[in-house]
């Protein structure tokens, strides 16, 4: 497993998801990655919000085949 999306699947994540459902922006994916007591905090190299199960799907699809885990 390789853990980290290449540039590559994050533009084909960008495209398809567009600037409501994508972002790899620090300050807005910062509530996403702590837990309410702030004991625990993650990271992530970006933060999907799909609107249909038809891009869920295709953001399964296209992180497995580059074998990117999803939180």
């Amino acid at each position: 497993m390789t853990g980290r999306p290449s540039p590559e699947l994050l533009q084909k994540l960008a495209i398809l998801l567009g600037e409501k459902g994508f972002t790899t922006d620090p300050a807005d994916m910062a509530p996403w990655l702590e837990d309410w007591r702030r004991y625990y905090r993650g990271a992530a190299a970006a933060l999907l919000s799909p609107a249909t199960t038809e891009e869920v799907a295709e953001i399964v699809r296209l992180c497995a085949a580059e074998r990117v885990p999803i939180v």
